[in-house]
């Protein structure tokens, strides 16, 4: 789609960029196709389109955001195009097709996920993208030990065990009965509940499969035999990269805690049972593009000033100039004012403030409703039972 419209949006002077490295673009050449703007495109019986009738159809909002992003495109390849291997992002794009089935299965997956893209539109997009996590990666001084820092590479042996419940004494009856009735076809059921580990078998195990690892034994081995995790057991127990936050958080903290060539002194218990735990050297940080990427999308979301001061000072950098008046306006409004995004942030959080204050004031009024029920309700009952002693009173009085 981005080749197909750059031509459209192009020949309507949306924008220049006065003296980039090529010098293709110039004023010259937009003054030229100005007055093309307005001319017919389309000729029938019904009538004519002009390019205004098509720009009309679109909308400003559509041209402004695509003109805005189409120039940080060109600018990013224009500052880029050296430094990312494009030919590395192919293979890996085709890899993807093949684990996938084919191109058309590929495109199905990705109009599931709401891209309508085609695979070569998939591969510019992959190249787009790198060519913006270089330039953030230089704002935000991404280095490698900050991406180091998100990953572990390791391998664990998984013990389970089970856990014995509370029963009452009516539920163990029941039970007991129905295994009386049922024992013929419970047999195998009752063969696995037999090796089954209580936690403090599992505890053992794990105790002593860390003896052997300590005396020299195989962990790959030995994971392929006792781990009862069923993925990465039939690996010799490899886990890959983890990052953080993949893990259940007793496991992640004690391999990212551990040295390289390491394996953990204790078993380490999470709710899946006991783990041996196997820390491997680093990966290298250059194999980690899409921990990067995180960590890109991480600092853009809480810097968003330096965000657009970045926008700010590339523009600047390239003399970018949007000649149309409608876009400039917009994309500056949109995208190029702080103090807009500034008092957009103000009003989000007075309205998040308001939404606090009103749910409050609810719940202190169905409080105050409640009390006042539980008022009402106990006065009545004390008038209820004051009632029914003066009435127990007469009849007494009655009586006598």
């Amino acid at each position: 789609m981005k080749k197909k419209l750059a031509p459209v949006l192009m020949s309507l002077g949306v924008l220049a960029l006065v003296g980039c490295d090529n010098g293709e673009n110039s004023t010259s050449a937009n003054d030229e196709v100005d007055a093309e703007t307005g001319d017919v495109i389309v000729e029938s019986d019904a009538g004519d389109i002009t390019m205004d009738n098509i720009l009309d159809e679109i909308g400003m909002n559509q041209i402004g955001s695509m003109a805005f992003q189409m120039t940080l495109d060109m600018i990013l390849e224009d500052k880029y195009s050296g430094e990312v291997d494009t030919d590395e992002i192919n293979e890996q794009v085709d890899q993807l097709i093949e684990n996938m089935g084919g191109e058309e299965a590929f495109e199905q997956v990705l109009a599931q996920q709401g891209n309508n893209m085609s695979v070569d539109q998939y591969r510019e997009t992959m190249v787009m993208n790198e060519y913006s996590n270089l330039f953030f990666a230089e704002e935000f001084d991404i280095t490698d030990d900050m991406v180091l820092e998100e990953v572990a590479q390791g391998a664990h042996i998984l013990i389970g065990f089970e856990e014995e419940p509370e029963e009452s004494e009516e539920e163990s009856e029941e039970e007991t009965d129905e295994e009386t009735d049922e024992e013929s076809e419970d047999e195998e059921t009752d063969e696995e509940t037999e090796t089954a580990l209580t936690q403090e078998e599992a505890l053992e195990k794990a105790e002593s499969l860390i003896d052997e690892l300590n005396d020299g034994a195989d962990f790959a081995e030995l994971a392929e035999e006792h781990s009862e995790d069923p993925g990465s057991g039939a690996r010799g127990g490899d886990l890959g990269i983890v990052t953080k936050g993949q893990m259940v958080a007793p496991f992640e903290e004690a391999l990212f805690n551990m040295d390289e060539d390491s394996i953990s002194e204790e078993p380490v218990l999470s709710d899946f049972g006991y783990h041996i735990i196997q820390r491997n050297e680093q990966p290298d940080a250059s194999e980690l593009g899409q921990v990067r990427a995180q960590i890109i999308n991480r600092e853009a979301q809480s810097r968003p000033d330096d965000v657009f001061q970045a926008y700010v000072d590339l523009l600047e950098e390239y003399n970018v100039e949007f000649v149309d008046e409608d876009i400039r306006e917009y994309v500056e409004e949109n995208f190029l004012s702080r103090e807009e995004a500034t008092e957009d942030e103000e009003a989000t959080e007075d309205e998040e403030a308001t939404e606090d204050e009103e749910a409050t004031e609810d719940e202190e009024a169905t409080e105050d409703e409640e009390a006042t029920e539980d008022e009402e309700a106990t006065e009545g009952e004390e008038a209820a039972e004051d009632e029914e002693a003066t009435e127990d009173e007469e009849a007494t009085e009655d009586e006598e």
